[in-house]
């Protein structure tokens, strides 16, 4: 059975992110706090890959960044993330809005000074392309991303993968609404049930 509508997200489904999140979390984090060190410590790269699952939202991640520099241990931060990211927000008197434009900020730069290295922490995992250029090609099923990544983020990771996607189906945080509310408008914008939709 083919559906009618999929919706696919980029990170964690399409694309394996994590090294440029790290990245780029550990960028906005050093321009926020001031660091001395533009290498962070041996352990918090492989911390925060563990942890990225918290994260619901970019602003999030330079956060998560300062919770383990802080030390807070792993376990309260799984068990009691939105906690911990409020705590942090107000005792460092952080602005999360201003937080994910410092963080895009970066990402915007680093794209443009070096957008071969941004590119290069991306990976596609294996088949992926390959499948969605054939939904592409079949023309039987509307395909969309949906991401809380900037979706001009992942269209160009797209594009740089020959995969070409209508602007309108790359659905990015830009759009300022959560994923269950995206799915619905798609549904409702194609006039589908629910039911069409994977």
């Amino acid at each position: 059975m083919v559906p009618k509508i999929l919706a696919l997200d980029f990170d964690g489904v399409l694309c394996d992110g994590l090294l440029e999140y790290f990245q780029a979390s550990w960028r906005t984090y050093c321009q926020i706090w001031n660091t001395d060190s533009q290498e962070p410590p041996e352990d918090i790269a492989p911390k925060f890959y563990r942890l990225r699952p918290v994260i619901e939202t970019g602003w999030e991640m330079p956060v998560l960044v300062r919770a383990l520099i802080l030390e807070i241990p792993e376990e309260k931060i799984l068990q009691d993330w939105s906690t911990v990211a409020k705590e942090i927000v107000e005792s460092e008197q952080l602005n999360a809005a201003n937080t994910g434009k410092k963080l895009d900020l970066n990402r915007d730069e680093w794209i443009s000074s070096d957008l071969d290295s941004w590119l290069s922490l991306h990976r596609f995992y294996p088949g992926v392309i390959e499948q969605v250029n054939q939904i592409l090609s079949e023309n039987s099923t509307e395909l969309f991303i949906v991401t809380t990544k900037e979706g001009r983020f992942a269209k160009q990771l797209l594009q740089q993968q020959g995969v070409q996607l209508p602007e309108d189906r790359i659905i990015g945080k830009e759009c300022k609404r959560p994923k269950y509310q995206t799915l619905r408008q798609i549904i409702e914008n194609l006039s589908e049930e629910a039911a069409n939709l994977w």
